[in-house]
Order: C-alpha cells, then structure tokens, then sequence
C-alpha cells in the first residue's frame, strides 16, 4: 500500500495533477487508510502504519519534498505531545514502588537489571554488526556512529500499545500466585511502565549530555590550541633582540659591577643601556 502511494505521487507530480499542500497532506490519509484497512482485516494496525510510513519514505523523495514544509513539522510536534502526555497519563506511579511485587518475585533491582539488559543488547549489536557488515555506509561511517544510533531506540508507544493489547486478549487477574496466566496478567503492567518511564528518563537526557560532553571538548580543545598560539608567539620573538636583552637580575648585578655605590636603574625599569636606541628599535 505504502509503495502503490508513492508511485501514485510521484506520477501525479509529474504530469502537475497535484499542488504542495495537498501533496504533503497525504500522508494524513494514508494513516487513516492503512489503519482502517488493516483492522477490517484483523491485522496490526500498529505495524501496518510503520510500513506503509517506510515504504513512502523509501527513497527519499517525500522527505526532500517535506523538509522545508513547516506543517509537517507542526504535525509532528504535535503528536508527540499528545502522546507524551497520553504515555505520563497511563504510567501506574502506584505499581512503581521499591518493592514492585514481591508475590511476583519483582523487586527493583531486578527490574534494574532488566532495564540495562535491554538498553546494551536490544539494538547496540545488531548496529555494529549491521556496520561491520558495510550494510549501514554511508549513513553509519564509524564505530561510533553505530554505538550511538543503538542508543537511541526508545521504547514507549510500541511497548504500551502491546502490553494493552495483551491485558485486553488475556483473561482479567484473580490475584492467584499459584495460576501462571494470572501472574503474567499481574506482572506486564508495572514491568512495561518502569522500563517505558526509564526509557523516557535515559533517552530523554541522552541529548543534554552529548550536547555537554561536546561543549566541553571543544572548551578544551580550544584552550589548548591558545596555549600552543601563546608559545609560538612567544618563540617568533626576534633572536638578535633575545640574545641582546638580559634579565633583569643579571642587568643589575652588571650595572652593580661595573658602577659600585650607584642605583641601578636597569634592574627596576629593565632598560638595558649597551643596546642602542636603533638596535631598540630593530
């Protein structure tokens, strides 16, 4: 569905059978269209959008055409603040409490473990391997490049839509802890929430502290290369005039030396009278 849309709209482009603004409209109907579609058909809505959004944006053609649209943005803004909000309304703050559900066998620090578990292992190696493959150039250039892009897969919209979806097929919690259904019921909401909400917290200040770290780097790097400028200009300094001019301790003794009982005025002005007014000048 998804590449049949794409096709259709880069030949009415074409032949000029549609404007801008009805052309970036479209992917609105889309969305409805493949959402109705599949839920008449008994399908994953969810999953249906996904590609079908994939499959317009394969080639690139309908990003370069919305980049420099401000609607799409505004779109975009604000559907994830609706589902920003949506996801802080439904979070169970409740069910989030040291000791989760002791009962169950949850406790915090195993939702811990289980939280840095699918942070380091749920994209990270499919990234790297995917980039030593060559299957990621030239989006991904460097090991860094893939560390980073495994990073940033938060978890939220998919995992709460799943989660309700699965509360809604299984058959409503007893609180029985011997039933191994009714532990599953009582068990997907509060482990779903705590690793969406850290999800939300790691993710969220991923960006201020790579922004910070950078910063930083460069602060650095950039007082380095002061002090380096500092030493070289220092260095460019005329030799005849440094070979010529005495420190100021050593002037004085000479002049003390040579002039025993009379001040020294070389020692505090660090004038140097055996250098001439045009060597001075030189």
């Amino acid at each position: 569905m998804g590449w049949l849309f794409r096709i259709s709209l880069q030949r009415a482009e074409e032949k000029g059978l549609i404007d801008r603004s009805s052309y970036l409209g479209q992917y609105l109907s889309l969305t409805i269209l493949s959402l109705g579609a599949t839920a008449l058909l008994g399908g994953d809505d969810l999953l249906a959008a996904f590609a079908a959004g994939s499959a317009v944006s394969w080639d690139g053609h309908f990003n370069e055409k919305s980049h420099e649209s401000e609607f799409s943005s505004i779109i975009e803004v604000f559907f994830n603040c609706a589902c920003f909000v949506y996801i802080g309304a439904w979070l169970p703050f409740e069910a989030l409490r040291p000791d989760i559900d002791q009962h169950l066998g949850i406790t915090i620090d195993k939702m811990l473990l289980l939280f840095v578990t699918l942070l380091v292992v749920r994209r990270i190696p499919a990234l790297i391997v995917l980039w030593g493959a060559g299957w990621l150039t030239p989006d991904v250039r460097t090991l860094g490049e893939a560390l980073f892009s495994g990073h940033f897969g938060p978890m939220g919209v998919g995992a709460i839509f799943i989660s309700m979806l699965a509360l809604n097929k299984l058959p409503a919690s007893q609180g029985r802890i011997d039933d191994q259904v009714d532990c599953v019921v009582s068990s997907i909401q509060p482990i779903v929430s705590f690793i969406v909400l850290g999800s939300i917290v790691i993710h969220g200040l991923s960006i201020p502290f790579f922004s910070l770290g950078s910063w930083l780097h460069l602060t650095y790097v950039k007082a380095k290369r002061g002090a380096h400028h500092a030493r070289e200009s220092l260095r460019s300094v005329s030799p005849f005039r440094r070979s010529r001019v005495l420190p100021d301790e050593q002037r004085g003794l000479l002049s003390d030396q040579q002039n025993p009982g009379r001040f020294s005025v070389g020692a505090y002005s660090g004038y140097d009278p055996r250098i001439s007014a045009d060597e001075e000048h030189a």
